[in-house]
């Protein structure tokens, strides 16, 4: 280098540490697991379970849906199987490529459990292929969302869910169910497993008419079900 350039000859370039350089802007969120579920919650809001194993996402989807929802989150399919039985979500997001239980996996699970059923799945995820959309629907998922995601629309398809599931309930309320008839020529049930309760429910009812002794809790048993489970259904 030329004498009067000199000075230039040596720099030091500082780099911030990768731990560092990729923290999320917005704040950690912990886990809250079974035993340490949401109680100070409004219970007026509609309750969410969000299963997501990235820290960074799932603290975005909490920020994001906690002013407006009662939200709880775990990290993937195995954790939420222990909390939604006591959570009681009216609607569950969740991530497909999760560690322990992918998020298909526990979609499966929560879609062919009669006490859970009636609850919309949301599968998040990068895989969006055709053939991937099509497995994640066929397996009963209520909506697929492909990465990267609009939050704005993510929110909207959820109020939507939340709605039409809460006007289903005003017609279950008044629905006439023939026990005989297959539900497609029927009603409107998300799945065959929720026409069956209903069905059950009405055969129970009607065959104890007159039967003084018959209660909430003896239905509950002719079901199989806990009190809690029944009125979540």
């Amino acid at each position: 280098l030329p004498k009067e350039k000199e000075q230039f000859k040596n720099f030091t370039l500082s780099v911030k540490d990768k731990k560092t350089f990729y923290e999320p802007d917005v704040p950690t969120v912990p886990l809250k697991l079974a035993g340490e579920l949401r109680t100070e919650d409004n219970d007026k809001l509609h309750r969410i379970l969000i299963v997501e194993d990235n820290d960074e996402l799932r603290n975005y989807l909490f920020q994001s849906f906690s002013p407006i929802y009662n939200v709880q989150v775990c990290n993937n399919g195995k954790e939420a199987l222990t909390i939604v039985k006591q959570f009681w979500p009216g609607l569950i997001l969740s991530d497909i490529m999760m560690p322990e239980m992918r998020g298909d996996e526990l979609c499966i699970a929560i879609k062919n459990d009669i006490e859970t059923s009636h609850i919309p799945v949301v599968l998040l995820t990068a895989l969006g292929d055709e053939k991937n959309i099509l497995e994640g629907l066929h397996i009963g998922a209520d909506e697929y969302i492909v990465k990267p995601f609009s939050i704005n629309i993510l929110k909207a398809s959820i109020a939507n869910l939340l709605a039409n599931r809460a006007l289903l309930r005003k017609r279950y309320a008044n629905l006439e169910i023939n026990t005989e008839e297959e539900p497609s020529t029927t009603t409107t049930c998300s799945n065959s497993l929720d026409w069956k309760f209903m069905s059950n429910v009405k055969r129970h009812i009607e065959e104890n008419m007159d039967n003084p002794d018959f209660t909430v809790d003896v239905l509950c048993s002719l079901l199989n079900m806990s009190r809690t489970s029944f009125y979540s259904k």
